[in-house]
């Protein structure tokens, strides 16, 4: 054999390990996290980290070896120990892609109540719409200072749906409920 020719690899296994974070604003945690899976040889896949009030949240997917994985899971205790972090950790795997679904984006504006989430999950419930995502969030308005809330979703269907009938309907609902909305292709 030359040095030329391929040698076969042989394929290594990926894990993965989702972290929940919770604690008092802390801006060292979020360094700290990081540094740990840096540590670790690990890689992050997706984060979702916030400060929500006076808390820090974080919720952190990351990939690697098994062994990289376990010296994670050992370290995650002593740093939850250090900044008094609420840490919890558990082993995944990543979803695989199905071709017969599709995402949108849903986009909802309007004077913020305490109803609107819960409707709004409820009707993609009713039309067996799968959320993966949902942000939100509150504000008051620029001119008139009114309470709005900005709401995010992102949801899958089957690439066979309708989505002239479940946009429809959702105008519906929007029109019931004084909701500025939009369900758009994710770009």
């Amino acid at each position: 054999m030359t040095t030329d020719e391929a040698v076969p690899q042989k394929a290594v296994q990926a894990y993965h390990l989702v972290i929940s974070l919770l604690g008092m604003h802390n801006p060292q945690a979020l360094f700290a996290s990081m540094e740990l899976i840096q540590q670790c040889e690990c890689r992050v896949i997706e984060s979702k980290l916030s400060v929500l009030g006076t808390l820090f949240v974080g919720h952190i997917m990351i990939m690697g070896k098994w062994n990289q994985l376990a010296k994670a899971e050992n370290l995650l205790a002593n740093l939850a120990k250090e900044l008094d972090l609420h840490i919890t950790w558990q082993r995944t795997h990543v979803l695989p892609c199905n071709p017969t679904t599709v995402s949108y984006s849903v986009y909802i504006t309007a004077c913020d109540d305490t109803e609107i989430l819960s409707k709004v999950t409820d009707f993609f419930m009713q039309q067996q719409i799968e959320i993966n995502t949902l942000t939100s969030y509150t504000y008051l308005s620029r001119h008139t200072q009114s309470p709005m809330v900005f709401i995010n979703i992102q949801i899958i269907m089957p690439v066979a749906a309708a989505v002239a009938n479940l946009r429809d309907q959702f105008m519906l609902l929007c029109d019931d409920l004084n909701l500025d909305g939009v369900i758009e292709l994710d770009k």
